[in-house]
């Protein structure tokens, strides 16, 4: 199943990369930095379960819903900021709702890496 989900995953990726210039840069943009912090945060999470005495599977299981509210909630936070507190005259939620996508399938797209990459106990 793990192998099915990911090849799906590189295949929908690889769609992604023929149209990624028809993304806007703004888009691309949320990505990276919904990627950049579920990264950094799993990397810390993991850590700190592991070194505090928790399995590896646990450890990794913790780290990567750490690493998923991250993104997202750096997505929702900045879009709110714009929204409500900035008043951004550009702001649209159709708009906002597409960078919160794009901000979370940032942080989505490096722990299905990480999991694809790390070895399960039998």
């Amino acid at each position: 199943m793990k192998n099915t989900l990911l090849a799906g995953w590189f295949a929908l990726a690889g769609l992604g990369t023929l149209r990624a210039q028809s993304l806007p840069k703004d888009k691309q943009q949320h990505f990276a930095v919904g990627a950049c912090l579920a990264g950094t945060t799993y990397i810390t999470a993991y850590d700190q379960y592991y070194i505090g005495g928790k399995s590896r599977t646990e450890s990794h299981r913790l780290a990567s819903r750490w690493a998923i509210g991250v993104s997202v909630a750096a997505g929702l936070g900045k879009e709110l900021y714009d929204g409500l507190i900035h008043r951004d005259p550009t702001w649209t939620l159709n708009d906002s709702v597409w960078d919160l996508v794009a901000t979370s399938l940032g942080g989505i797209s490096v722990v299905i890496v990480i999991d694809a990459g790390t070895p399960t106990r039998r």
